[in-house]
């Protein structure tokens, strides 16, 4: 897993637009996505892998972009080693992005799906990519489903869900539990990133005690002058985490090749979730990884980038 967190490039949109946009479930489960109100769009972090230039002139597996968006806790660096593994087996750029409330964007009162997903097409109009592949992981694997099934024709390539249902998740007694623990550990003056990321280790084992699980958590310190501090919005995400677990009403589909990856231990996707995920996408297959957890790209990346490229290479026929 360790990985999946070192450091890469990156690339900043900055300014900020006023757009009509969809309402937010904000606090209604499940409400049909549809009415108008005005919300300011993000401007989001990304990093860009971009393939060499190749003297035989190899063409790209797929004809677009892809977009990989990761999960509640995360950034985008947790996806930076595949994203490079893609890359070169794809011959195609590929864009990491860090997600509302995450990573190096700026904090927003508003966490919801329709808003996550309207940032992820602004950024596609101000990189002015027409038609992208979309890679979701969770709460970005749900943001993804989302901005499939607004009825954007050709906008959406090809969807790949890594861990995700349109439905409710499980695990929100799990999240509440992390963010109650990080929102009580005390930072002190003048102390150093690595002496409070060693003292925390220490205070959210009392509660979390899954080393990974926490090593992931731990990636969200940053230190900016003398002050370290959490740089996830943990007011924002703790204030919809109602809205983070569900996922919103659709009655439309989304027709375009979709591929859903499963942690074989995981109860993200079970037999319940098939006839929602088949009702929404109808051309999708379900793929299920052995011996892996709900953070399977981490735990088995070897077998999760097979599977991605293999379904990229034969989309058309789904």
């Amino acid at each position: 897993m360790r990985e999946l967190f070192s450091a890469g490039g990156l690339g900043r949109l900055t300014g900020e637009v006023l757009f009509f946009h969809r309402l937010p479930c904000i606090n209604f489960p499940r409400q049909p996505y549809g009415s108008v109100v005005i919300h300011r769009s993000i401007p989001l972090a990304f990093t860009k892998f971009q393939p060499a230039i190749s003297k035989e002139g190899k063409l790209p597996l797929v004809d677009h972009p892809v977009i990989i968006l990761h999960g509640l806790f995360g950034s985008k660096l947790n996806w930076q080693s595949i994203a490079k593994v893609l890359r070169d087996k794809l011959t195609q750029t590929v864009i990491t992005v860090d997600a509302r409330n995450h990573g190096e964007n700026p904090h927003d009162d508003v966490h919801s799906y329709e808003v996550m997903s309207e940032d992820v097409e602004e950024l596609m109009e101000k990189l002015n990519l027409p038609s992208a592949v979309l890679i979701g992981h969770s709460m970005g694997g749900k943001a993804a489903m989302c901005l499939a099934l607004r009825q954007k024709p050709n906008m959406i390539d090809a969807l790949i869900v890594v861990d995700a249902a349109p439905s409710s998740s499980p695990g929100k007694a799990f999240f509440q539990q992390n963010i109650a623990a990080m929102k009580a550990f005390e930072f002190r003056p003048n102390e150093s990133l690595p002496q409070a990321r060693n003292r925390a280790n220490k205070e959210l084992e009392v509660n979390i005690s899954d080393m990974m699980v926490r090593q992931f958590i731990l990636t969200n310190l940053v230190q900016n002058g003398d002050k370290v501090s959490w740089r996830v919005n943990l007011d924002a995400i703790e204030r919809h985490i109602e809205d983070i677990m569900e996922f919103p009403v659709f009655h439309n589909s989304y027709n375009g090749p979709t591929l859903f990856i499963a942690g074989g231990n995981s109860k993200y996707i079970t037999s319940e979730e098939k006839p929602e995920i088949k009702r929404l996408f109808p051309k999708s297959v379900i793929e299920t990884v052995p011996d892996a957890g709900h953070w399977v790209h981490s735990e088995k990346p070897t077998q999760v980038v097979e599977l991605i490229v293999e379904f990229l290479k034969n989309k058309d026929d789904h």
